[in-house]
Formats: C-alpha cells, structure tokens, sequence
C-alpha cells in the first residue's frame, strides 16, 4: 500500500518541478522577446526621425515636419502610433517642447507617450 502511495507522489513532485522548471523558462523567452521588441521599436522611431530630419542637423523643424507628414506611408506610420497625421501643426507643437524644433530625445519620448 506504501509503495503505491509513493509512486503517486514522486509522480506528482516530479510532475511540479517540471511544470515550473518550464515556467521559468517561459519567462526568460517571453523577457528576451519583449526586449527584442522595444529594441526594433526604438530602431523603427530612429530612422522615421532621421527621414524627418532633411537637414540632418538633430532637430526637425515645423517645415521639416510639415514636409515629412504630407507622405502617405509617413501618415500611415504615425496612425499606427496612435497620432492623427491630418493636422500635422498640433502634432508638431505637441511633440515639441515650444522652442519651434524636435530634437531627437523629444520625438522619441513624445512618440512613446501621451501626446496625441
């Protein structure tokens, strides 16, 4: 009667540490994609800085940004950011911080927040 009782729970014991040997593996994979994503993210906003960015000087400035918005594909890009391209002088000055530019810092973080 013993001997079942003991098979039955090393089965279960074993059983557990399997299951949350795996969790922790999942964990880890799931930590190392979310990081990956952020990464490609801030890659994605780079270089739509840098296409906005004719000049090449770190700063986009209203006409810069005016120009750049026009593009159907650069529309449809902040669309899919949540911005409304179609008033792209409200997008501009909620971006920035006054100073009639948007430095690199400023887009990046406004594009990441609440901005809209």
């Amino acid at each position: 009667f013993f001997a079942l009782f003991w098979v039955v729970y090393v089965s279960v014991v074993i059983f557990a540490l399997t299951r949350i040997i795996s969790a922790l593996f999942l964990k880890d994979t799931l930590q190392a994609a979310a990081a990956d994503a952020e990464k490609r993210k801030k890659e994605a906003l780079a270089s739509l800085f840098a296409s906005a960015d004719s000049s090449g000087d770190g700063q986009i400035t209203a006409d810069e940004f005016s120009r750049f918005t026009k593009s159907s594909k650069t529309k449809k890009n902040l669309e899919e950011l949540g911005f409304e391209a179609d008033n792209p002088e409200s997008l501009f000055e909620a971006l920035g911080k006054g100073d009639g530019a948007i430095s690199s810092d400023e887009f990046l973080s406004g594009v990441k927040g609440p901005a809209k």
